[in-house]
């Protein structure tokens, strides 16, 4: 049996990260591979089990400082690989991926780099599957980037834009292969949760993109159930969104709400109601979700009580963060999803609901301006096959026996 090191941020209280985790690790142990996890990154506080604002300007010293960086990673992952279960001699390969891994963010770079020079040093080949990333950063973390893939015997990414910056940045183009989630539906776990109901690849029936989760399009007295996925506010998203602070971000979020749930019919017959359900698919950020279920409450009384028009009947209430199946059935007992976490709208997609992309970084653009089309059965499946094809390649190639680490 063959043995690999995959490593992710699956280790992370982010049902994204997990998610990508899962569905590679259960990916491999299918083909017959040992597995073993390793985290791509652990920042330095974590280790010195520091919080709060202490924690804070710790990371941040670090994050500026690529020298104090580079030695607390190179240090990890080197007593990671000393460990009995991490023998390099038993190992394969080791995989990176998938997730936003190669961009401007430094405790990341500094990863890459490390986990690549580590790896390649102890003769381990190494790939990188499904990951994204911008090419908005300084000469030396490209350089770094750079270096580092070319230690690599196999890359794939995530979507188009990102194969595109690879080839401007990194002189090569990367394999394209969608995210590795959107491969779920071809995995036992997806199809086995939930006694069967709800997740089978089969039950993707072409009533994508209709008003309610039963698929009866124009229920204008049913309340719709809307789950808000937000991410806290930031000052570039004046540029992305046009909203100048964070009151006008939650207006956005609301407005959002109401528009996508009427589908532009302005002219009901009758009121409707909207229950927002906001939670976030990251721990930290539900002191943000508070604040904003605040404001939606707060906004749909003083409506309300101003009789304003063509203004549905809303309710916002907090779910708290919930594990990975929990948010399956989230998803599930949803019409509408509003987020601006990409996994979300992919676990959204998959599980046959109605998505809004808010796309307030680079990543949520891209994922728009290429899954607009996702909706529809026939686009959907396309992207289920090509993101298990792109699994199925890298296993293919890691059993032929041929790769080699590369200086």
């Amino acid at each position: 049996m063959k043995k690999i090191l995959l490593i992710t941020q699956g280790h992370t209280p982010n049902i994204g990260d997990y998610a990508i985790a899962r569905c590679e690790e259960e990916f491999f142990k299918s083909q017959g591979f040992e597995v073993v996890r390793a985290p791509y990154e652990i920042q330095i506080s974590e280790k010195l089990r520091l919080t709060g604002k202490l924690a804070i300007l710790t990371n941040k010293i670090f994050s500026k400082c690529y020298f104090l960086n580079d030695i607390w990673h190179k240090k990890r992952i080197k007593s990671l690989l000393a460990n009995a279960d991490c023998n390099p001699e038993d190992f394969s390969c080791a995989i990176i991926g998938g997730g936003e891994l190669v961009g401007s963010h430094k405790g990341f770079n500094s990863s890459f780099y490390n986990w690549c020079k580590v790896l390649s040093d102890k003769r381990i080949p190494i790939a990188v599957h499904g990951v994204s990333g911008d090419i908005n950063m300084n000469a030396r973390l490209l350089e770094r980037y750079k270096v580092s893939l070319r230690k690599c015997f196999r890359v794939s990414v995530r979507d188009r834009k990102t194969v595109a910056n690879f080839k401007k940045a990194y002189d090569f183009v990367p394999f394209y292969s969608p995210d590795a989630v959107f491969a779920f539906p071809k995995l036992s776990a997806f199809a086995d949760r939930s006694e069967g109901k709800s997740g089978n690849l089969s039950d993707i029936n072409g009533t994508c993109g209709t008003d309610s989760a039963d698929g009866t399009a124009g229920n204008e007295s049913r309340a719709k159930n809307v789950l808000c996925i937000p991410v806290p506010y930031a000052q570039d998203m004046e540029k992305t969104l046009g909203t100048r602070n964070e009151q006008a971000y939650f207006d956005y979020l609301i407005n959002a709400a109401c528009k996508n749930s009427t589908d532009g019919n302005s002219n009901r017959s009758q009121p409707f109601e909207i229950r927002l359900n906001i939670t976030s698919t990251v721990a930290g950020d539900m002191d943000f979700v508070q604040r904003f279920a605040d404001y939606a409450q707060n906004t749909a009384k003083n409506k309300a009580r101003n009789n304003a028009q063509n203004i549905p009947k809303l309710t916002a209430k907090v779910i708290p963060f919930a594990q990975f199946d929990e948010f399956l059935t989230l998803l599930e007992s949803s019409d509408l999803i509003i987020s601006a976490r990409m996994h979300a709208c992919i676990l959204a997609l998959l599980k046959n609901r109605k998505i809004c992309a808010v796309p307030f970084r680079e990543k949520l653009k891209t994922f728009k301006e290429e899954h607009t089309d996702s909706q529809n059965t026939e686009n959907l499946r396309k992207i289920i096959d090509e993101s298990y094809a792109g699994l199925c390649a890298l296993a293919d190639e890691i059993q032929t026996e041929n790769i080699r680490t590369k200086e």
